[in-house]
Parts: structure tokens; C-alpha cells; sequence
């Protein structure tokens, strides 16, 4: 009998959380409708400042991979749905891995408040990063990062450059 009860608290208990996570706009892999999935949502990430011949591949695979990982954790409902947008966002790390006070900003809106949150949230979530590499003589970089809900990337022509990263989210 008291491992009955206690089952039925269990779940009881999980049943609530679950509930509180999705009224707060989280989500989980099994609320996921039928013919959508995580990998219809992709993002780029591209560095715009100089590299001062700094290699920032890993810096900035390790970033994006964490912000992938932030943005995953708060998609819209209405994504998952299947809407589409497109939200651009730049962004400054500074030396010591924060963001600035006033970052990010909107290059451009998706229409879709949800979406634009959700892209910012998973910028500001991620800090503070990671410090810069060593050997970078400037005291920020600039980045740009494109979240694209349920549309392909718009890549240019042919492959993207050494400073820019393309990922696809996957279940």
C-alpha cells in the first residue's frame, strides 16, 4: 500500500512540474505534434569582427552548440506548430566572456513575438561566455546569429566562410 502511495505521488508530482514547465512556455520532445521536429529549426552563427588571425573555430563551436542548447529549452509552442520566422540578432562577448548591457540587438523581427524572445533568451541564457582566446588584441568581438523557425538557411552561393558556423538542431 505505501508503494502505491508513493507512485502515485511520483506522478503526481511529475504530472505538476510538467504542467508548470509548459504553462511557462518550456516544452518537451513527447509534446511535439506529429510531422515536426527540432531539426526544422536551424541557425547560423557568423563572427563580423576581425579574426586578427585568432582561430575562433572551436571558441565559436562551443558557442553556438550552447546557444542551440539555450534556444532548444524555450522554443515557442507556435514553432513547434510549425510557423515560421526568421529573427537576426547581433551581439558583443567582451574580454572576460560577458555580454554588453544593451546586447543583443534586433537586426530584424520574425513578426512572431514568441520567436524574437525566444532568440534573445537563448543569447542572454547563454552568458556569460566563455573569455575570448588568447591572442585577440581588440576588447570585444561582434557576432551575428540568424534563428530561422521552420525555413531553410539562406545561405550565399557555395560554402559559408571560416567564420561563420551553420547548425541544424537535431532531436
Amino acid at each position: 500500500m505505501m508503494a502505491k502511495t508513493w507512485r502515485v505521488s511520483l506522478l503526481a508530482a511529475i504530472s505538476i512540474l510538467l504542467f508548470l514547465n509548459v504553462a511557462k512556455g518550456y516544452w518537451s520532445p513527447a509534446l511535439i505534434p506529429p510531422g515536426h521536429s527540432m531539426s526544422d529549426m536551424q541557425l547560423t552563427l557568423e563572427m563580423l569582427s576581425a579574426t586578427q588571425s585568432v582561430d575562433f573555430k572551436d571558441y565559436l563551436g562551443r558557442l553556438e552548440a550552447s546557444v542551440k542548447r539555450n534556444w532548444f529549452t524555450v522554443m515557442p509552442e507556435s514553432a513547434l506548430l510549425g510557423r515560421k520566422g526568421i529573427v537576426t540578432l547581433t551581439f558583443h562577448i567582451q574580454r572576460d566572456g560577458t555580454l554588453l548591457a544593451d546586447d543583443p540587438k534586433f537586426e530584424s523581427v520574425s513578426g512572431t513575438d514568441a520567436f524574437d524572445k525566444a532568440a534573445a533568451d537563448a543569447i542572454r541564457t547563454t552568458a556569460p561566455f566563455e573569455h575570448l582566446p588568447a591572442g585577440l588584441q581588440s576588447r570585444n568581438i561582434k557576432l551575428k546569429v540568424v534563428f530561422y523557425y521552420n525555413l531553410p538557411v539562406d545561405l550565399p552561393k557555395g560554402n559559408p566562410s571560416k567564420n561563420q558556423t551553420v547548425t541544424q538542431l537535431s532531436e
